[in-house]
């Protein structure tokens, strides 16, 4: 697969000042449908917030979105894109596949993405942390931990295997202070 940002925010704040600006930009439709055209390969389309958006996507023929709001990089009052995701699954059905990233580090927070609808769920930010920190072995680390955490709550949630997990599970547990 392919894919691209269309939200990516505008330049990179360095200091007091946006640098790169006319590399970073949101982009239009006819430049979606442009790049989309270079290829025959699956085309994933990033930074899918609003339903608009993920409609746009299914109309442009995209295989996947990834309902994005770029983490660190974006605005801080940005919509987060675990808020965002389930409207955006029950919107766009069947139709597209729908992954999510953005601020998920745990095995629990990979859960709840597949519990609100994804198809899968993005960790770069901890990959990358993680391979900085001590490489392959790092990531492999983290892997594990993630895995090992997914693991212990599906079992306390009465999931056998990751097709189990659905938006009811969340709404079935008691919530507790």
């Amino acid at each position: 697969a392919v894919g691209m940002d269309i939200d990516h925010f505008y330049g990179v704040l360095m200091e007091d000042r946006a640098i790169r600006t006319d590399l970073f930009a949101p982009q239009f439709t006819a430049e979606i449908k442009q790049v989309m055209a270079t290829t025959k390969l699956p085309f994933i389309i990033k930074g899918v917030l609003s339903l608009s958006d993920a409609e746009k996507a299914v109309q442009l023929g995209a295989s996947a979105i990834v309902v994005s709001n770029h983490g660190s990089g974006s605005l801080e009052f940005g919509l987060p894109s675990m808020v965002a995701l389930p409207e955006i699954v029950e919107a766009v059905g069947n139709r597209v596949t729908v992954l999510v990233d953005t601020g998920f580090e745990t095995g629990n927070d990979v859960f709840k993405g597949l519990a609100l609808g994804a198809k899968a769920v993005g960790l770069a930010s901890p990959v990358i942390l993680a391979w900085c920190a001590d490489g392959a072995q790092g990531v492999e680390l983290l892997i594990n931990q993630v895995t090992a955490e997914m693991q212990r709550t599906m079992a306390a949630t009465g999931c056998a295997n990751v097709a189990a997990i659905n938006g009811g599970i969340i709404r079935e547990l008691p919530f507790t202070m």
